[in-house]
């Protein structure tokens, strides 16, 4: 993959310069290559589709993951800062690209040996814009990215009812022609897939993990649309993922999605209600997550000879006393020990609460140089929506391969083999060998609070997809407004009322005049205050699919 990205970019450096300036100059300029190699283009587009430094810090780990409760960190607010990484990336590297290996493969003298790789393209176009409009509402489609060919400058913003219509029309027609036995054979170069080697049987399930993804934001509006999605994704031959094989995954040894500070403005810590419930279920992933706090070895010993009391949620007894979490709410009285020191002496200071583990993210840390993975659509994701979707009554007379309970449980060993492989590869957590793992597994998955034993099933569901979401925090975001989890009445894992404004929605920037008009036009008929990016207006203002959601913490 290295060779192909770096030769891509040096034989094509002159091409993206004249592409992103004076179109008119390819025409004239003989430095500039016009015959771009089809393969190439699609790898170069592919690997823009992870999220970049500031898309982690400043959206994932910085808001996502705290409005979600997963972590807990100081709260910067969105209104008062820049949030559109994955806006920026889709109409600056993803569409454009994508839209040109499309444009060369129509005028390719051998068409129907490309369709195949014409098809992935709108896997990729529709999981990367999925992704912005979750947080953005309408936004260009339909007549994006037509400047370079037709001089539009001034495109049509896509209602989100409209966008995801279009994307169940992409994704089916992707599917059929990724599925085509009479197709020629392709001339892909299966080096130049960097996800799925020229599979096209995991491209096309992965198309289907994406309708599954629409079919759960179609459930608030339209659950007739959500039924038809989920029965004809489950009869479909492709079917849908079937092992951590065919998850979309980025996998890159020189990748630094954190520069060198994943620590900036602010650390992040792990917030209570997810470290006591993996603490209280014996999960594995605890350590993967989380970093322990500072009570070492005889701290015990220390505290009593110096007469320090510790907090009350400090139990000096726990075996894992070492992995605490924060309030997500920062006007608790316990958020001061988020920052703050248990201090026996002058120069004996405790610290309290378990910071993400930084590593898991960041691998490249202190000059380390290990490899860092970007989850963009997991198994157990699948798993963890299919049992979700059988839960509900979905799959009444269809096969649905597996009972609810069948698909949970293959869930939660996917997550846990998917995160230990992540950190093994990060070099973050240390190795345990495959009969502890398997050992691990199965007393986790007999814990009473997450086995599939007829209390709760639903929720316990929802809190696996919830805790698999620990590196995707666009998603984490979208369950949160989805299904009201953490419920602040569950007796499983708790979430909490929190005294700010949580956004249910971000805003797309004004454009310049040309287009402004169409900007204020989309706004108004979603119902959006203009130029009012406070959280209090942003709380309260919604996305079509998240209408009819519940409200922060009040699942059912």
């Amino acid at each position: 993959m290295n060779k192909i990205i770096y030769s891509f970019i040096i034989g094509l450096a002159a091409f993206y310069t004249s592409c992103t300036g004076d179109f008119a100059e390819i025409n004239t300029n003989p430095q500039v290559m016009t015959d771009p190699k089809v393969e190439y283009l699609f790898t170069y587009a592919s690997d823009a589709m992870p999220d970049g430094l500031g898309s982690w810090l400043y959206e994932t780990l910085e808001q996502y993951l705290r409005w979600s409760q997963i972590v807990t960190t100081e709260s910067y607010e969105a209104g008062s800062m820049d949030m559109h990484g994955r806006y920026n990336n889709l109409y600056g590297s993803i569409l454009p690209n994508l839209f040109e290996v499309r444009r060369l493969i129509e005028v390719h003298p051998e068409k129907d040996a490309y369709m195949k790789m014409w098809a992935a393209t709108y896997v990729l176009q529709v999981y990367a814009t999925l992704r912005v409009t979750d947080v953005f509402g309408s936004i260009p489609y339909t007549e994006a990215i037509q400047a370079r060919t037709d001089d539009k400058y001034d495109p049509a913003y896509d209602p989100q009812s409209v966008l995801f219509a279009l994307f169940y029309d992409e994704l089916t027609e992707a599917n059929r022609i990724l599925q085509d036995q009479t197709l020629p054979a392709q001339a892909f170069a299966p080096s130049a897939d960097i996800y799925y080697n020229g599979d096209w049987a995991k491209w096309s399930r992965l198309a289907n993990a994406i309708l599954l993804k629409l079919a759960l934001r179609y459930e608030g509006q339209d659950r007739e649309k959500t039924t038809a999605i989920f029965r004809q994704v489950m009869q479909d031959p492709a079917g849908v993922m079937t092992s951590n094989d065919d998850q979309f995954v980025y996998i890159r040894p020189e990748h630094n999605a954190f520069g060198g500070d994943i620590n900036y403005r602010s650390a992040r810590y792990g917030s209570r209600g997810v470290v006591n419930f993996m603490k209280e279920t014996g999960d594995l992933r605890l350590g993967m997550y989380f970093e322990p706090n500072g009570l070492v070895a005889g701290f015990k010993d220390t505290l009593d000879k110096y007469g320090v009391t510790p907090p009350d949620f400090i139990d000096v007894n726990d075996p894992l006393v070492q992995y605490q979490g924060g309030p997500v709410n920062w006007t608790d009285p316990d958020s001061k020990w988020i920052k703050g020191t248990l201090d026996a002496n002058a120069s004996t200071k405790y610290s309290l609460i378990s910071s993400i583990n930084r590593k898991f993210f960041s691998t490249k840390m202190n000059g380390a140089d290990d490899v860092f993975t970007d989850l963009l659509v997991s198994y157990a994701e699948v798993c963890f929506y299919v049992a979700e979707f059988i839960q509900k009554g979905y799959g009444a007379g269809i096969d649905t391969k597996g009972s609810a309970e069948d698909w949970y449980k293959k869930g939660v060993e996917a997550s846990i083999r998917t995160m230990y492989d992540i950190s093994r590869r990060a070099g973050s957590f240390q190795a345990v060998s495959d009969d502890e793992l398997n050992q691990t597994i199965a007393a986790y998955q007999d814990s009473p609070k997450v086995k599939f034993d007829g209390a709760n099933n639903l929720e316990k569901i929802l809190i696996q997809q919830y805790l698999n979401f620990f590196r995707s925090g666009n998603e984490a975001y979208a369950f949160a407004r989805r299904t009201g989890y953490p419920k602040q009445t569950s007796t499983l894992l708790r979430g909490e009322v929190l005294t700010e404004s949580i956004p249910r929605r971000l805003w797309t920037r004004e454009p310049m005049e040309l287009n402004r008009g169409h900007w204020e036009e989309a706004n108004r008929e979603q119902g959006f205050t203009l130029r009012d990016y406070t959280m209090t207006t942003l709380s309260v203002e919604r996305l079509w699919w998240d209408k009819n959601s519940p409200a922060y913490g009040q699942g059912q």
